[in-house]
């Protein structure tokens, strides 16, 4: 878990052996049964995640092309903040050549959106 304040993943956990999909506090916190009234912050209603429908299309294409973007230009942005290349391939974060990019993988294994963030 990333528990740097500073850090863009502060509160992320992700499984080393990759055994779920990574995530924030509640979802965390909803697989590990503990109770909601100890996790900080809200806790969605369980009913939408359960009725959720995905798009037809996604990014998953753009999403690996941004990828193999950042690899090519290095990672020493990230290796300065404690960041190594092992999270940053498997969460797929990428370069659109302005923008930092952070997918949203959802349960399906797609991506439907991403976050883009400037580098400064």
């Amino acid at each position: 878990m990333f528990l740097n304040p500073a850090s863009f993943f502060y509160g992320y956990f992700r499984c080393q052996s990759q055994c779920v999909p990574g995530g924030y506090p509640n979802y965390f916190a909803r697989m590990a049964g503990i109770d909601p009234a100890n996790v900080p912050g809200k806790m969605e209603d369980e009913s939408f995640w359960q009725n959720l429908s995905y798009p037809e299309k996604n990014i998953n294409t753009e999403i690996d092309d941004f990828a193999n973007r950042l690899a090519e230009q290095g990672v020493s942005f990230f290796s300065e903040k404690n960041i190594g290349p092992a999270a940053l391939q498997q969460m797929k974060v990428g370069y659109n050549g302005r923008y930092l990019v952070y997918p949203y993988f959802q349960p399906d294994g797609n991506v439907y959106s991403a976050r883009c963030v400037h580098p400064d």
